[in-house]
């Protein structure tokens, strides 16, 4: 199983992923988390651009951030051929929400991910932009509050857009959260089972 973790900066993707991977080891599962943008190259790439505040045209991060979905998609469905279930923090639904955010065309970025490896399930972690402000320690190049706003509309619109897509509020707890979540993928988890 392919699961994706997307939402705003400071919403509690990475903690999330990382919660759900222990969990799903515990249940004798072979469970991998990764993220985008990834550690390769184009993804280290991507990261040094975000943190540096690079002026960069939309459409070429853009292409950036699909190069290294591509070579990630690959790696992922490696790893689901072996039997495991892969998490992963951040996918395609965070460069249609920044990106369109940005004013780029929401159906062209769409387009542009036609073929990609889609996940099962996905997470959108829905909170106040402005409590997840107060959570980040440090401001990368889309970490301002008007931003974050825009794209948090954009995720809300995903988050009907897509099969298998849950919205899950994040203003509580950790574990409060986790637990939602685990709510939702246990009945996922059930057909399967069979």
């Amino acid at each position: 199983m392919f699961i994706a973790i997307e939402g705003i900066d400071g919403s509690g993707k990475s903690t999330q992923a990382r919660m759900l991977v222990q969990w799903l080891r515990k249940q004798g599962r072979k469970a991998l988390k990764t993220r985008e943008p990834t550690q390769s190259e184009t993804g280290e790439l991507l990261r040094s651009i975000l943190k540096k505040h690079t002026e960069i045209d939309p459409k070429a991060l853009t292409f950036l951030f699909l190069a290294d979905r591509i070579e990630h998609a690959n790696q992922i469905k490696a790893e689901l051929g072996q039997g495991k279930t892969v998490v992963c923090d951040r996918y395609m639904l965070s460069t249609l929400a920044y990106q369109s955010a940005q004013g780029l065309d929401m159906e062209w970025l769409k387009g542009l991910h036609e073929g990609i490896l889609m996940p099962d399930l996905t997470f959108i972690l829905d909170i106040d932009p402005g409590l997840s402000m107060q959570r980040l320690r440090s401001e990368e190049k889309f970490e301002k509050i008007e931003f974050q706003k825009k794209v948090r509309e954009k995720y809300l619109e995903l988050s009907k857009q897509y099969p298998n897509t849950y919205l899950i509020q994040t203003g509580g707890t950790r574990m409060q959260t986790h637990q939602e979540m685990l709510d939702v993928l246990q009945k996922q988890l059930e057909p399967l089972k069979d």
